[in-house]
């Protein structure tokens, strides 16, 4: 009878024990999943301190584009002279006749040097004897270079060195030295490039001829 009351003690306390856990997990609210919380859209931030931010160490560099300069025609005095764009103080009534060449119509000696036209300059006067020049090989030899050189007049290759350019208009000589590869040392002869401004013509006397990069006159 002893043992009867003590197991139904037993049983009591266990169902109870069984209620109050159901009780306790029902009390305690349901784990709901949360998405990820959205990336702004702005620059990437970095996670070390000190540190630039990801979208401004890839980001690429910009760099000014410069302005390419417009290729301008060679131009001769009385078909024998290099000269400048100034054209020396020539005046329009000084000019007897003037022929603009192009390509393959250049006469042969100056053909190699028709890449953007050559305009022709010739004068009612023998005045071309009177400006100072020089051949391509006077200015190799000015440098004192050693060994094989190959000429060029802005850019264009010459195999003709006694071409002639008048000494004022020589504007700049570029030399790239021989190398194990290339065993030529090249120079480049760049004609002056200047701009006569207006204040510099005289109030009294013929206009002058300007050419800024074009053949027009």
């Amino acid at each position: 009878m002893r043992y009867s009351r003590f197991y139904s003690l037993f049983v009591v306390a266990g169902l109870f024990t069984a209620q109050a856990s159901l009780a306790q997990r029902a009390a305690v609210e349901p784990v709901t999943p949360r998405m990820p919380a959205v990336q702004p859209s702005g620059p990437m931030q970095s996670a070390l301190p000190n540190q630039q931010p990801v979208a401004q160490v890839f980001a690429p560099t910009v760099r000014p584009v410069r302005p390419q300069a417009i290729p301008a025609p060679l131009i001769l005095l009385n078909s024998s002279i290099i000269i400048d764009e100034s054209f020396l103080g020539v005046s329009a009534q000084e000019i007897g006749s003037l022929m603009v060449y192009k390509g393959g119509t250049a006469p042969l000696q100056w053909r190699a040097l028709a890449a953007h036209g050559i305009i022709d300059v010739s004068l009612k006067s023998k005045r071309a004897g009177k400006v100072k020049s020089q051949t391509l090989a006077d200015v190799g030899k000015r440098l004192k270079l050693t060994g094989p050189v190959r000429y060029s007049v802005n850019g264009m290759p010459t195999t003709d060195t006694s071409l002639r350019i008048a000494s004022q208009s020589i504007g700049d000589v570029k030399v790239t030295p021989a190398t194990a590869d290339n065993p030529l040392t090249l120079i480049d002869i760049q004609t002056a490039r200047r701009i006569v401004p207006p204040s510099a013509v005289p109030a009294s006397g013929p206009p002058r001829i300007m050419i800024r990069g074009t053949a027009s006159l």
